[in-house]
């Protein structure tokens, strides 16, 4: 069964920072056009420069979680992993960066995540794993009358 949760992000700080460090941008802020963009730093800027000066030129790292209606935590930034493309293949794709902008922009964050049904029937939400990462598509017509309310 498929549930819509919010994709969220926490700042945290680092011991070190790769080039798969996320980082977000919040561009119009406060306005009707905010728009937040996750991105990642490439090789050759984390070759020019030093933790202090990423942290203090683009701010604190930030995870991804999953977050139900009641800001409880349904998956942990290494869950994250599968995209269901619904009609446009029958394989699971790697959940990445460009997914996350686009849920982010077009959806404000929301999605769906695949669940046992058994378990969310006796109001206990439990992901269904597939290889140790959760399973996640886009927001259906069905569920966007169910919004999560922020």
């Amino acid at each position: 069964m498929w549930i819509a949760v919010q994709l969220g992000y926490h700042h945290y700080s680092p011991d070190d920072i790769k080039n798969d460090t996320l980082f977000m941008n919040r561009i119009n802020y406060s306005t009707d056009k905010e728009i937040i963009e996750l991105w990642t730093l490439d090789d050759d800027m984390l070759s020019l420069l030093e933790y202090d000066n990423i942290i203090e030129n683009y701010g604190y790292p930030v995870l991804p979680y999953l977050i139900d209606e009641n800001n409880k935590i349904i998956a942990e930034p290494d869950q994250l992993g599968w995209w269901d493309s619904g009609d446009i293949t029958d394989e699971l794709i790697p959940f990445g960066i460009k997914e996350m902008n686009f849920i982010m922009q077009e959806f404000d964050g929301l999605l769906e995540i695949f669940v046992d049904e058994e378990l969310l029937e006796k109001n206990e939400i439990e992901p269904i794993f597939e290889e140790g990462l959760v399973i996640m598509r886009f927001l259906t017509e069905d569920e966007e009358h169910d919004q999560i309310e922020e």
